[in-house]
């Protein structure tokens, strides 16, 4: 993955150049930053398609007031923590070959001294989506899996105890016959 990164004495951001994921797929676009400036509040993240002046298609301003383009709408979350870790990434759910783009991420944050700061990714991140759909038997559950894992153990160690106890390989147990 190669590195983009805009950096000025006074901020950092970083996206990864290109991106490549399936149809039907999901990827997540990273954004982290950093800056030197004393905030009075959390950073704004907010997310351009095609060009560095391009539509928004996604606009965190804080947990309550956010946009969301609608050809995104149910399939982009933000996924970065921007009060903690400094990460505006986004994920982007159930892909097609039309989110194939440049993606461009702008972080904005109220300073106690300079107003509001905004920076953003020059580069940004070029995302192909391509290749055969994920087919929907590959997706899975990860709840569902812990579950079929967690009845798959039980049902094996009641084989095993019900085996040990027939043969009588138990010690602690009598021997049956």
């Amino acid at each position: 993955m190669q590195d983009c990164t805009t950096c000025n004495p006074e901020y950092h951001i970083w996206q990864p150049c290109q991106l490549t994921a399936r149809p039907k797929g999901s990827v997540t676009l990273l954004c982290t930053f950093n800056y030197t400036w004393e905030a009075t509040e959390t950073a704004q993240v907010h997310w351009r398609l095609g060009s560095f002046y391009g539509k928004f298609i996604f606009n965190h301003t804080d947990s309550t007031h956010w946009y969301t383009d609608p050809d995104y709408e149910g399939r982009v979350s933000l996924v970065g923590d921007l009060s903690k870790a400094l990460d505006a990434s986004i994920r982007i759910e159930n892909l097609r070959e039309t989110d194939s783009n440049l993606y461009f991420c702008t972080v904005s944050v109220q300073t106690r001294l300079h107003g509001v700061k905004y920076w953003r990714n020059i580069e940004g991140t070029n995302l192909t989506v391509t290749g055969p759909p994920i087919p929907e038997t590959y997706r899975f559950n990860l709840v569902g899996m812990v579950t079929g894992a967690a009845v798959a153990t039980a049902v094996v160690l009641g084989l095993l105890v019900f085996v040990a106890w027939r043969k009588g390989c138990c010690p602690k147990c009598p021997q049956r016959r």
